[in-house]
């Protein structure tokens, strides 16, 4: 996204749990691109400082997600339908070994 923007960051830092983004963006230690909460202006846990959030536009933005299950165990069906759905939607359905969905 930064590159799309025409600039590179200096890179201190890169995490994956969003807390952890959000307190180091309390401590004054820089910026980071989070999925945004609904209010805009939401405080940090644990302070009473609001981090102000700008929705990122006009930009594609992507994120690699995944599914896990215990493959040695029998989904309810609701839980089923919803792995059946995103494997198929994925294409995901045709990478997994058989026996394991």
């Amino acid at each position: 996204l930064c590159r799309q923007a025409g600039f590179s960051p200096l890179v201190g830092f890169e995490g994956e749990e969003v807390e952890t983004l959000r307190g180091l963006v309390t401590a004054g230690l820089g910026v980071s691109l989070v999925p945004a909460p609904p209010d805009t202006t939401a405080p940090s846990p644990g302070s009473d400082l609001p981090i102000r959030y700008l929705r990122v536009t006009d930009v594609k933005a992507v994120r690699d997600i995944g599914v896990a299950w215990l493959a040695s165990r029998t989904l309810p069906p609701a839980p089923r339908r919803f792995l059946d759905h995103v494997l198929s939607e994925s294409g995901a359905a045709e990478r997994v070994p058989a026996g394991r969905a």
